[in-house]
């Protein structure tokens, strides 16, 4: 029997088109995706354009773990459930409907999802002219449960009218190639009423294009990730989200001229990977801290034995 909600917003091809879409995803190349246009009904999909929030300055994003703000005003978004607009709410309860789990379970063939109410690097988000997306793979464990393994992405989409020639498409990298200049596979724009999933693992690098679109209208997009539990024996190592930088554009060769818009370019490639090092230097810092604790705990229980043994 379909629940209401997935008979309520899920436009009903998608229903009928399972076995398909299952097939298409399991078999896709280098990993596991899918896109699916019109997921939803036209009356729901109307809805969700009607009341995607106009997120202002307090919904900007922190660009990595250092807390640095790069770009903020071009990034913004939200996780807050308690500030979802009603169809959007009721997305959020779509994602965690047993119907709906089971549908996409399918389709994946991953059983035992679990959906995140926290929303952890996903809710809604608006990016305009400039933001892009390096190349890169997730973090793979939720931050509160070190049993939950990051399995599953499941982005939608919600521009109307969006040219692919704008930028911010999704993009489809192939591991093997990453720091060549030809690791891209595919690449869909973000229509609305498109969602695009795929697996997450060591080698799903995914992206988006910088953006370049008329009057910025935003890249507006819902993203929601799901887990499943993962024993000790089994459980894969931990990994944080890791990012390929750009090299620089082709048209970049010996004896060319620079303009203003390539220096403005170069300047923030080379910010980008001066905020990366220092994250790597600062986190390689806190484990050397980190070592250093357990260095002196050993001695002093070395201490402590040889007191014991006199």
């Amino acid at each position: 029997m379909t629940s209401t909600l997935v008979q309520k917003l899920i436009n009903p091809k998608v229903v009928g088109e399972i076995e398909s879409y299952a097939t298409a995803f399991q078999t896709a190349k280098p990993f596991p995706n899918l896109s699916i246009d019109d997921f939803f009904k036209p009356e729901q999909l109307s809805e969700l354009l009607q009341q995607f929030p106009s997120l202002d300055e307090s919904a900007v994003r922190v660009e990595d773990s250092t807390g640095k703000k790069s770009r903020a005003s071009l990034n913004r978004g939200t996780s807050d459930i308690s500030k979802f607009p009603p169809a959007f709410a009721q997305l959020d309860k779509l994602m965690s409907d047993p119907e709906f789990l089971s549908i996409i379970e399918r389709i994946t063939g991953i059983d035992g999802l679990v959906y995140d109410p926290r929303y952890l690097g996903g809710g809604i988000k608006v990016s305009n002219n400039g933001a892009r997306l390096p190349r890169h793979i997730d973090f793979n464990y939720h931050q509160s449960d070190s049993s939950l393994l990051r399995c599953l992405n499941l982005l939608f989409y919600f521009n109307t009218d969006w040219d692919e020639k704008w930028g911010g498409n999704i993009q489809v990298h192939d591991a093997d190639r990453i720091n060549e200049g030809d690791s891209l596979v595919r690449q869909y724009a973000p229509i609305a009423g498109r969602l695009f999933m795929f697996a997450t693992n060591k080698v799903s690098y995914h992206a988006f294009d910088a953006i370049n679109a008329p009057a910025d209208p935003g890249r507006k997009s819902f993203g929601v990730y799901f887990y499943k539990k993962v024993s000790v024996e089994n459980a894969p190592t931990r990994n944080t989200t890791m990012y390929v930088e750009d090299g620089l554009p082709d048209h970049l060769t010996v004896g060319a001229s620079l303009t203003e818009s390539d220096i403005s370019a170069l300047k923030f490639m080379l910010s980008r990977r001066d905020t990366r090092i220092s994250d790597l230097y600062n986190r390689l810092n806190k484990r050397e801290q980190e070592i250093g604790n357990l260095f002196k705990q050993n001695q002093n229980l070395r201490e402590r034995l040889a007191n014991m043994e006199k």
